[in-house]
């Protein structure tokens, strides 16, 4: 069991984990350990194998995780329609927003 910042599974007594199920979360788990190599959203629910948290069978295990904390008024993301940081350019900062055509855009940002 896992609820704070985990740099090896390995210090926990694991070779490696291949199968997982996150109870309250999120987290991100990395196929190396001390935060690095690729990385996984992991939300609730469970996850029997690797191809329930990837579609690569690059790595079949994950070595470090970590739990997402999030400040609501700390995040911001900027969209452009362009690449290069051109067109019109749209801020989310507090709202969900469950589809960009409401806002004009096409389903695709640059």
């Amino acid at each position: 069991e896992i609820n704070a910042a985990c740099m090896n599974v390995c210090d926990m007594g694991m070779d490696r984990v291949r199968s997982l199920r996150v109870e309250c979360g999120p987290f991100v788990g990395f196929e190396q350990m001390n935060f690095c190599g690729e990385m996984y959203i992991l939300e609730k629910g469970e996850y029997p194998r690797w191809d329930s948290w990837s579609n690569c069978q690059k790595n079949d295990y994950l070595l470090s995780f970590r739990p997402v904390r999030m400040d609501p008024e700390k995040h911001k993301i900027c969209l452009y329609e362009v690449g290069d940081y051109k067109g019109r350019k749209m801020e989310i900062m507090d709202d969900d927003v469950p589809s960009l055509f409401s806002y004009g855009f096409t389903d695709r940002v640059g």
